[in-house]
């Protein structure tokens, strides 16, 4: 009896050993399953993180190229329909420098090409296609000496300051003659800003009489003679 419980005694304690063996190979795999999760969510945490840096760098890199290829407003200025199908006159140098030039009628922007240059008259006239039934009738008389004249134009527009609402000035005819005698051009006193080149003059009829071109250089007059003139501007005669 004592040889049996012994032989007992033996097998229990290699069956609790098999048991505490078959347990430790189970916590083990349960570790190494564990670990290998754990790894797998690390491999896909760090590709995600990955794809997401290479997102980032793509819309970068695209963001960069559209830069470069989007165009760059060097030059603004205004114009006025002469024909119910898209003619649009304005001065040349408005346009010189410009690789793409964009009207904006009332249906929207639209892009515009060139059809001829006056050099002389710094006139250019433009063709896009848009619709306007409001095309400007031009005076069939010269304007006259003091004559009521009015200034619509789009002053300071590449600066984003004002309103994109056309802007009206008024005053009288005050010579008509240019500089240096320029009998093609004539003087008004009413206020002209940079943008307004291009723009209509028109009489108290509402024809076309000129086309609004310039203005003397206050800073250089105030350099050169230590005077700032006051309300002269010219217009190109129609």
């Amino acid at each position: 009896r004592a040889e049996e419980e012994r032989t007992r005694l033996v097998a229990a304690r290699r069956a609790e050993e098999e048991r505490n063996r078959l347990e430790a190979a189970r916590l083990a795999k349960e570790e190494r399953n564990r670990l290998d999760a754990a790894r797998r969510a690390e491999e896909e945490r760090n590709r995600l993180e990955a794809a997401r840096h290479a997102e980032e760098e793509r819309q970068r890199r695209e963001a960069a190229r559209l830069a470069q290829q989007r165009p760059v407003a060097i030059s603004s200025g205004s114009g006025f329909t002469v024909s119910g199908s898209g003619h649009v006159l304005t001065n040349k140098h408005v346009i010189d420098g410009c690789e793409t030039i964009t009207v904006h009628p009332k249906s929207g922007p639209t892009l515009a090409r060139v059809l001829a240059t006056d050099d002389t008259n710094d006139l250019a006239l433009l063709k896009a296609t848009f619709d306007d039934q409001a095309a400007l009738p031009l005076s069939s008389t010269n304007a006259s000496l003091l004559e009521s004249v009015y200034v619509a134009g789009y002053p300071y527009q590449l600066v984003n300051i004002l309103s994109r609402n056309v802007k009206f000035t008024r005053g009288i005819v005050s010579s008509l003659a240019g500089t240096r005698n320029n009998y093609a051009q004539f003087q008004i006193d009413a206020a002209v800003q940079p943008g307004n080149s291009g723009g209509p003059i028109v009489n108290q009829q509402g024809n076309v009489i000129g086309v609004t071109v310039s203005g003397l250089n206050k800073g250089l007059f105030l350099k050169n003679r230590g005077t700032i003139p006051e309300n002269i501007n010219f217009g190109i005669k129609s």
